[in-house]
């Protein structure tokens, strides 16, 4: 239960000092690996751990960090662009 709540405390912590884009998938990935051996103690669906990293994923390619524009603007321009590039 320590090794989770300290990996969770040093995804927020990082989320908090870090301005990076890349953060934010970092973090998922350590809360998802929190949340996995958390299933040992807790009763927990495959989903919740597995649902953190494409969430930081996701907000790492849709959502900008500040003064940066988003990796890719819209999932309609990222269609659109791939299938003008053809």
């Amino acid at each position: 239960m320590f090794l989770m709540l300290g990996l969770v405390m040093l995804a927020s912590l990082g989320m908090l000092t870090i301005h990076e884009r890349w953060v934010w998938a970092a973090a998922g990935i350590i809360i998802g690996a929190a949340m996995w051996l958390a299933r040992n103690n807790y009763r927990l669906s495959w989903i919740v751990p597995v649902g953190f990293p494409f969430v930081g994923l996701y907000i790492t390619i849709f959502v900008a960090s500040p003064g940066a524009p988003p990796a890719i603007s819209s999932p309609v321009g990222a269609c659109c662009f791939c299938s003008m590039a053809g």
